[in-house]
């Protein structure tokens, strides 16, 4: 089947409210889009819907072409892209008329993604960042993987990954340096251990900053896991865990399993053990996910979670008008965008897991991937988490989830980037 390309204009849901109470919050989406792909900033990601209308573009498949007098319509092929199609891209994206010079349209979304990115996202995406195999992957769903590419040191994109990669060190040792924060001392040496190891056959000088102190990588290895096996208590009575966000304590351990307090109280859970990189995973098994009324119950598991405002969600849904759904979100600076959403029938208990691996996203449920996005809004963050919450009607024990565990993707058997090596 051939696809319909374009860029457009992102779509803001508004938030629901029965009974006085938001049962879903506002976030961004592009409705009846088979694959998507974020080429916004950061400050336009931000942006809430409602506030101020859509800036920025989105990247985007349709099964049938779609009227919008505002898209840029790309054509039907990944292969060809017309000299007036390269413009109206470039412009649209304030790179410039001849900026994109690609003559196919996968090659120029991978020069989206890769020389016309911008390290700090303030005005354009971040770059593209290879998964754990040094591979960076552009995926498109309904069409596997439309590039991979090694990115060497002598590649054009490399300037703008390395820019990135510096900018995260520096967030990083920030962090562990400073006494009041509680991230551990040599955390940022343990990042650098990691990026050598990916990156391999690259110094790892290259990734400290040059007006930093050059400092040894130290050894990294970290995982997480709790399985609840202790008393009848808020979750965050363990020092393990902190409740971000305003609903605070209310996600209970009862009878060695996760129900959430209260009806519509989303409380998002950090664990304190920090990772060692932001290429990682998070996983919790769900047990119950009821829905009698016009809400939503949830479970949900975060990667590259910096704070309440900024993570990557890899969620099972039962809706009461929108059925069951698995999907991955994310949300930058407070504001929520849909990156994948999928209904599917799916029968309980099951695994949930977020895998975060270079720019890909990949959800999966008992050990079967199920969808993968391609998004470079976050990275550099190393925390972990998840969120149970319970639709109006319902009591604790209609959500219910257990067994949570995550931590830092190992290195291929084939090694990491061998950036020496060039291209696919």
């Amino acid at each position: 089947m051939a696809h319909h390309y374009y860029l457009r204009r992102w779509q803001w849901s508004p938030e629901v409210i029965v009974d006085g109470e938001v049962v879903q919050e506002g976030y961004w989406h592009m409705p009846g889009a088979v694959a998507l792909i974020d080429l916004r900033s950061l400050p336009q990601q931000s942006l809430r819907g409602d506030v101020i209308p859509a800036q920025g573009w989105c990247f985007c498949a349709y099964d049938s072409p779609v009227v919008d007098a505002d898209a840029i319509d790309l054509g039907t092929d990944l292969d060809t892209l017309t000299p007036g199609q390269r413009r109206d891209m470039g412009i649209a994206l304030g790179h410039g008329a001849t900026a994109i010079t690609a003559t196919s349209l996968r090659h120029a979304v991978w020069d989206c993604l890769g020389i016309h990115a911008d390290p700090t996202g303030a005005s354009a995406c971040l770059p593209l960042v290879p998964d754990r195999d040094g591979i960076a992957r552009v995926h498109l769903r309904g069409h596997s993987v439309i590039v991979a590419r090694r990115i060497t040191q002598a590649s054009p994109e490399w300037p703008n990954l390395r820019a990135l990669l510096q900018r995260n060190y520096r967030k990083i040792r920030g962090h562990a340096i400073d006494p009041s924060d509680p991230m551990p001392g040599t955390k940022h040496r343990q990042y650098l251990d990691w990026l050598t190891e990916k990156y391999e056959g690259v110094p790892f000088q290259e990734f400290i900053p040059p007006d930093l102190p050059v400092e040894t990588p130290v050894p990294h290895d970290t995982s997480i896991s709790d399985i609840f096996d202790r008393v009848d208590q808020v979750l965050s009575a363990s020092a393990d865990w902190a409740h971000l966000g305003p609903f605070g304590d209310v996600i209970r351990i009862v009878s060695n399993q996760l129900e959430p307090l209260n009806a519509n109280t989303p409380a998002r859970m950090q664990h304190q053990t920090v990772l060692s990189s932001d290429d990682h995973t998070a996983q919790l098994d769900v047990i119950t996910l009821n829905v009698p009324t016009a809400s939503n119950s949830t479970v949900s598991v975060f990667t590259r979670m910096r704070d309440v405002n900024n993570m990557y969600i890899f969620q099972e849904l039962n809706g009461f008008t929108s059925g069951k759904r698995r999907q991955i979100r994310k949300r930058v600076g407070g504001t929520a965008t849909s990156l994948s959403d999928v209904a599917q029938v799916f029968s309980l208990p099951d695994t949930v897991k977020g895998k975060s691996e270079g720019s890909s996203h990949t959800i999966s449920i008992d050990g079967t991937d199920f969808e993968s996005a391609t998004d470079t809004s976050l990275t550099g963050d190393l925390n972990i988490g998840l969120e149970v919450n319970r639709a109006t009607g319902t009591v604790q024990t209609d959500t219910q989830a257990d067994n949570f565990s995550g931590g830092d993707i190992a290195i291929p058997a084939t090694g990491g980037a061998k950036l020496v090596l060039g291209i696919i």
